[in-house]
């Protein structure tokens, strides 16, 4: 009973944390640069893009220290692509009915068709094929070097290739796995430095050197990039680039200063826990807001504030539904083909019998 105790908790309380901050930021981003485009200041946008996807990234690859010891280490991804596909599938049995099939189609395979009325949605799931070619990547790089100091080489190296991205494009392949190649090296660097920081790093007084060390480069490096204000790290984010890379490093600074200090599960931790089902709803909900929030007559930060409370409201209200019947159907797919492999061991025995 003890150790399946510790097994249990054995988990760093920051990773969810952090995972559930990042959800947060996303419905922010996607509330000031969706429906608050027209209203929100743009310096306001831009800095908001400093903590947000690389984030999570950084994160999955810590998490991979612990899902890497699992029987199977892509069950996250697949259920990832389930998720996603379903609700297709359903969008589709209530707005265009003659193509569930190909909308359920097309998203297993990571090629997903417009939604017209979730343009967030649409917006939103560029990341479900980056994330599943970067964590595709990861892990077979690190399944076949091993947990060393080649997977911090392979980082820098990665670096030094988005520095030198425009001038070599046309030497790398059209596309890696589901994604051209600078989203798959922008967000390896990410992927791979998170798993090898919780690795080595951590807990070690060389973190928090690692961790000022990178905003100091993210600081000059951006001061030296963006001589005036304002600018616009937007441009540099679609498709990603090295100045969206360096800058997002002092996001990561701040996860890896502050995660010595979350010592406990707060409710940000059950929202990390539940990403993915966030990042879904997030999408529902930020088109949602489309229908009304042009009718608020107020400043503008009064109308953010509005529109954040009743997207992060939603959002919460989606993913609890969400969870609610994902749970319900593993717990009904579970006990079917548990039924079915009973009835299996039935027949075989009786075989035997005869």
């Amino acid at each position: 009973m003890l150790s399946n105790y510790k097994i249990k908790h054995s988990r760093d309380f920051s990773l969810d944390f952090f995972k559930g901050i990042t959800a947060i930021n996303i419905i922010l981003a996607h509330t000031v640069w969706w429906s608050g485009s027209s209203y929100v200041p743009d310096l306001l946008r831009q800095v908001i893009l400093f903590w947000g996807i690389p984030v999570s990234f950084f994160l999955s690859g810590a998490s991979l220290n612990y899902v890497i010891k699992k029987d199977n280490p892509f069950l996250g991804v697949i259920r990832l692509i389930i998720v996603f596909a379903l609700f297709y599938a359903f969008y589709a049995l209530i707005f265009e009915s003659r193509n569930i099939l190909e909308f359920f189609v097309k998203s297993m395979f990571l090629d997903y068709p417009d939604l017209k009325r979730m343009q967030v949605v649409s917006g939103s799931v560029w990341f479900i094929p980056v994330f599943v070619s970067v964590y595709l990547f990861g892990y077979l790089l690190i399944k076949s070097i091993g947990n060393n100091y080649v997977i911090l080489i392979t980082c820098f190296v990665l670096l030094l290739v988005m520095f030198c991205y425009d001038f070599i494009d046309t030497l790398l392949p059209e596309r890696i796995f589901f994604v051209t190649p600078d989203y798959l090296f922008s967000y390896s660097i990410f992927f791979l430095f998170g798993f090898f920081y919780y690795k080595k790093l951590r807990n070690t007084k060389v973190s928090i050197v690692v961790a000022i060390s990178l905003i100091l480069v993210s600081f000059f490096y951006l001061l030296f990039f963006f001589e005036s204000i304002p600018f616009s790290l937007q441009t540099h984010k679609f498709p990603p680039r090295i100045t969206y890379v360096i800058a997002s490093f002092v996001s990561i600074s701040f996860v890896i200063l502050l995660s010595k200090y979350i010592k406990k599960e707060y409710v940000f931790n059950w929202i990390g826990k539940n990403a993915l089902q966030y990042y879904l709803a997030q999408g529902v909900s930020s088109s949602l807001l489309y229908l009304f929030i042009y009718k608020i007559n107020l400043p503008w930060y009064f109308k953010l504030l509005i529109a954040f409370i009743c997207n992060v409201f939603l959002t919460s209200l989606f993913t609890f539904f969400i969870v609610k019947i994902q749970k319900k159907t593993t717990y009904i797919l579970v006990n079917f083909f548990k039924s079915i492999d009973g009835n299996s061991i039935e027949i075989l025995k009786s075989t035997e019998k005869k």
